[in-house]
């Protein structure tokens, strides 16, 4: 965006002055030389007025140009971020949900048993990068991704427990078959939280950047009708 340009003081005042005294003598005729000095102080505060006006408003110019640079990469720097973080929970749901159907239907599986790897669930980088910049989420928001965050550390925390045994829904209370409803109940809650916030930023993704409309999408690819291919169907 190319910075403002003002013109100068002088010429500003010239201008006011040059359309004043058309206006002038538009309305009440040739100026009386011998009242004039009556309003010298008045035409002087006046234009000294105007003069400081225009050069505040050329002072402040740089200034407003700087909010509107700062403004539009504030923008841009919150899309990029509503996107990834998008994208990164879109595949975190899809798989907490995939591999829940273990934790779900244990009982209808032979011989089922849970090691570590069954509650081995990455945080995704997009995570991180949005705890640190969540001042430019809604605050609903902020708390399904503290929810996220919290639900998949306790799934972290129920690994480290388990360790290198296997858990079995009727091994001894000592052996901590806990685990697996515990397990269940973070992995569904973790989901969930996710699944909110990638349908919470939908709409705030479309504010930032509206989507194409589906015929200017389809005549994008493919190209405008040709009217002479249509004029020769007629035919």
């Amino acid at each position: 965006m190319k910075k403002p340009e003002w013109p100068g003081i002088a010429t500003a005042v010239a201008i006011i002055l040059i359309l004043t005294m058309i206006a002038w003598l538009g309305l009440w005729g040739p100026v009386d030389v011998s009242h004039l000095k009556d309003w010298q102080t008045l035409m002087a505060s006046v234009f000294a007025l105007i003069a400081a006006g225009i050069a505040y408003r050329g002072a402040t110019a740089k200034v407003r140009y700087d909010r509107e640079i700062a403004e539009r990469d504030d923008m841009r720097r919150k899309l990029a971020l509503y996107l990834k973080v998008e994208i990164a929970f879109s595949q975190l749901v899809e798989t907490l949900r995939s591999r829940q159907g273990k934790f779900i239907f244990f009982e209808s599986i032979e011989n089922v048993s849970f090691a570590a790897e069954d509650f081995d669930f990455e945080e995704p980088p997009e995570l991180e990068e949005a705890w640190g910049s969540l001042d430019i989420f809604p605050r609903h928001l902020i708390a399904e991704i503290r929810n996220v965050r919290s639900w998949l550390r306790k799934l972290k925390s129920f690994k480290a427990e388990i360790g290198d045994r296997k858990v079995r829904p009727d091994s001894p209370l000592d052996e901590q078959p806990w685990l697996i409803e515990h397990g269940n109940e973070a992995i569904n809650n973790a989901w969930q939280s996710a699944a909110v916030v990638v349908q919470d930023l939908k709409p705030l993704i479309h504010d930032l950047a509206p989507e194409m409309d589906e015929n200017d999408r389809f005549f994008k690819l493919h190209g405008e009708p040709d009217d002479r291919a249509l004029d020769y169907d007629e035919e």
